[in-house]
């Protein structure tokens, strides 16, 4: 079995780029933890991470989680012969809550992006963490914090290509919205004993569905196996 080729993984671009489009991208166990020990660094093989950074030199801004960035230990994103500007990081946070002596605040080359709802920006006690987190790059309104302000707010800085890497209540949250235009998931071939945590969850407690249609199934020697999804039929 050969590997697959890193192309036949990304698939086609959009062949109208003015478009907003959606992908977001994730690994999990074969029962559907994306997490083992808290981190999902542990799932995935080389390929899946040559995979990451192609949909990053495809974006121009990564969505994320905040939980994820601490969690996983986020740095900025890096330049590429592809991408020598690279894209931005654009996180949804309402704590404000951060290890600054993390590498997400020194190692980056892009100014981040901060999505605060406003009931936090208006808190007069989170004023020393906004002024904080502007020597790092934007804080912008998203109103009430809705995933739809997410996708509006950064539609409204220019963004056409946004990649979400998570975490479960971001996943979730745009899937409420049916805002997922291909989904990326990696199967580590692991069993664990229970779902540590679930790839996606929604906020509010509510089943939400979105259909999907298989574009792309490709296998490694090693048994890890790449689904690419595609927006199904409304």
């Amino acid at each position: 079995m050969d590997q697959p080729l890193l192309k036949d993984l990304l698939g086609p671009t959009s062949p109208t780029p003015e478009i907003l489009s959606v992908r977001a991208i994730c690994a999990s166990t074969l029962n559907g933890s994306a997490t083992i020990d808290g981190r999902s660094k542990a799932l995935g093989n080389d390929l899946d991470g040559k995979l990451l950074n192609a949909l990053r030199d495809w974006c121009d801004v990564v969505l994320v989680g905040a939980e994820t960035v601490r969690s996983e230990n986020y740095f900025g994103v890096q330049p590429t012969e592809n991408s020598p500007v690279p894209a931005r990081m654009a996180v949804v946070t309402a704590s404000m809550e951060f290890h600054w002596e993390k590498q997400f605040f020194y190692n980056y080359f892009t100014p981040h992006i901060f999505l605060v709802p406003d009931n936090s920006l208006s808190d007069s006690t989170k004023k020393p963490l906004i002024h904080r987190l502007e020597k790092f790059g934007d804080v912008h309104n998203v109103n009430d914090g809705n995933p739809q302000n997410w996708i509006d707010t950064l539609k409204h800085l220019g963004f056409k290509r946004i990649l979400c890497e998570g975490g479960p209540a971001i996943f979730g949250g745009l899937i409420a919205m049916n805002a997922v235009d291909q989904f990326y998931l990696t199967l580590d071939p692991t069993l664990s004993s229970a779902v540590e945590s679930p790839i996606t969850r929604d906020p509010s407690d509510r089943l939400a569905t979105q259909n999907m249609h298989l574009e792309s199934v490709q296998s490694c020697p090693d048994s890890t196996i790449f689904l690419r999804y595609g927006r199904g039929d409304s």
